[in-house]
């Protein structure tokens, strides 16, 4: 092998180490905001859990589409759309299903193989009294997929990270504008 070719490898090699070391640094110092959220979410949970009714109205805001929505026993009893919508009515729990998604994967291999995936991140607030999520504002975002090969074969053949975020970006608010308890 001649030396050239060897002195490449060692870079290559020397270049992926200090990737990855830096990698791992960046995941340790992002992980504070989503362990924050997820604490957030666990104790607007247990305050749901605990509420005095097993019965409520609300209005639900979504895109261009809103629902005054009727749940006993998280079940939909009535939805009536002051719009044309085209969702389905939601529960609590299931607004509460979307809060935990923040941070999951969204659809994988988006693009350049599979080299990127698409992220989910769910920025939610609770409502004080009862711990119910009130606004959730929803993005979905392309993010590089360090787990499959096709990073790292892109990263080696072409000298340089895949540029995942040039991609599609979406995003979509949901709001409880108006709760009532029902006995």
């Amino acid at each position: 092998m001649n030396i050239k070719r060897q002195s490449l490898y060692k870079i290559v090699a020397g270049s992926l180490i200090v990737l990855i070391l830096a990698c791992g640094g960046i995941d340790m110092t992002m992980n504070a905001e989503p362990r924050a959220r997820a604490q957030a979410l666990a104790q607007a949970r247990q305050l749901w859990d605990h509420r005095p009714f097993g019965a409520y109205k609300m209005t639900l805001e979504e895109f261009n589409c809103s629902q005054d929505i009727e749940i006993r026993n998280e079940r939909v009893v009535t939805a009536k759309s002051w719009t044309r919508c085209q969702r389905d009515a939601k529960t609590i729990t299931e607004l509460f299903a979307i809060a935990q998604r923040d941070g999951e994967p969204g659809a994988r291999c988006i693009t350049l193989g599979c080299a990127c995936d698409d992220q989910i991140s769910v920025q939610t607030s609770y409502d004080p009294q009862y711990g119910y999520p009130h606004e959730l504002y929803i993005q979905i975002a392309p993010h590089p997929n360090w787990y499959h090969i096709d990073f790292w074969t892109y990263t080696l053949r072409n000298l340089q990270l895949p540029t995942c975020d040039k991609y599609l970006v979406g995003d979509k608010l949901m709001r409880v504008t108006a709760f009532e308890p029902l006995r």
